[in-house]
């Protein structure tokens, strides 16, 4: 099982706020496989099953199948974004240091610096 091991793992799996769910419409996921991995697939599937206000989506080519299929995405970068102008979070900058340094989160420089300067937090 892909995510074994990996840091938050635990902390995701023991969750009570998330819900694992199976994907109806087989043959759509078997079709977005085709330019997608899995997991992306099965989340743009089962957002058009359950009608999803919104889809965490980071990737490229899963945010233009998402925006094909008409449903509003946001990758990780903007959820921090929009937790740090609403105040739920202090700062973005430790997140995103622990997230490229413990987690592996890919995110080129130029682009790191452009959401710190954002969010008020560089130079």
């Amino acid at each position: 099982m892909k995510g074994v091991g990996q840091p938050g793992a635990e902390e995701i799996k023991s969750a009570v706020w998330i819900k694992t769910v199976a994907v109806a419409n087989d043959e759509l996921v078997l079709a977005l496989q085709r330019d997608l991995d899995s997991g992306e697939a099965e989340a743009i599937a089962l957002a058009l099953e359950k009608k999803a206000d919104l889809l965490l989506m980071d990737e490229h080519l899963g945010r233009d199948a998402a925006r094909y299929f008409g449903v509003r995405y946001m990758g990780l970068l903007g959820v921090l974004t929009e937790a740090k102008y609403r105040g739920e979070i202090e700062a973005v900058k430790p997140v995103l240091d622990l997230l490229r340094n413990r987690a592996g989160y890919r995110i080129s420089v130029e682009l790191y610096q452009r959401v710190l300067h954002d969010t008020g937090e560089g130079e």
